[in-house]
């Protein structure tokens, strides 16, 4: 996708773009960067002060399932052996509303105040807890749902939908932020179908203080 979107901006004559994209140095590293061309994160980071040199401008639009463009939801989810009275819960990231804030919201709509957390990494990582018997349940982002091992488990529930992981961009990008949405969404329209989503759609920082408000009621971030 990226080699596409790269090729899309070159031919709008915007140049020295990255060749590839670096998935090995912590993204917290990329955060500080403010000149930062592209990366995806959880639209709790944005209320993390490392993101203070980060802009959101593009969220997916999801096709693998019904959800409003620009949203998406979490499956809750465990193995079928289970122990859902007092559960051990499989998070993927302290700051992640759809493996976190999700399965906490969970938990309270039913009533589950007796269990023990644990942090995995990764949605890859909760399930491989799960299927190994280390965990109960969690709550995995429903398109990552499709696409990894979820071999013995199953769905309890599903969130209600949110706004999607926005794709973000250093303050000071060489690239206008509305040259990269336009290629970024050209690119995921013809190829991104079978990824499950097919474009994407404007977004602002002030679109995820819902999920923000949300994981600060549940104490994930500072009120």
């Amino acid at each position: 996708m990226w080699r596409e979107t790269r090729s899309l901006l070159g031919a709008r004559g915007i140049g020295q773009i990255p060749v590839a994209l670096n998935h090995e140095a912590p993204y917290t590293e990329f955060f500080s960067y403010p000149q930062l061309v592209l990366s995806q994160c959880c639209g709790l980071d944005l209320f993390q002060p490392l993101a203070s040199n980060v802009v959101p401008f593009a969220a997916p639009v999801i096709t693998a399932f019904d959800v409003s463009p620009g949203k998406y939801f979490s499956h809750i989810v465990a193995r079928s052996s289970a122990n859902l009275h007092t559960p051990h819960v499989i998070i993927n990231n302290r700051f992640s509303h759809s493996g976190h804030t999700t399965v906490k919201i969970w938990l309270e709509v039913h009533g589950k105040s007796h269990y023990t957390v644990s942090e995995s990494g990764s949605h890859a990582q909760s399930l491989a807890a799960l299927r190994e018997g280390r965990a109960d349940i969690a709550a995995i982002d429903a398109l990552s749902w499709l696409h990894l091992d979820t071999t013995g488990l199953e769905i309890l529930d599903s969130s209600e939908p949110a706004p999607a992981p926005p794709f973000i961009m250093g303050k000071h990008s060489i690239i206008p932020a509305e040259e990269l949405a336009a290629a970024l969404g050209e690119a995921f329209e013809r190829h991104g179908h079978q990824l499950g989503m097919g474009g994407v759609v404007p977004v602002s920082r002030g679109q995820y203080l819902e999920i923000a408000n949300s994981a600060a009621t549940h104490g994930i971030l500072g009120g």
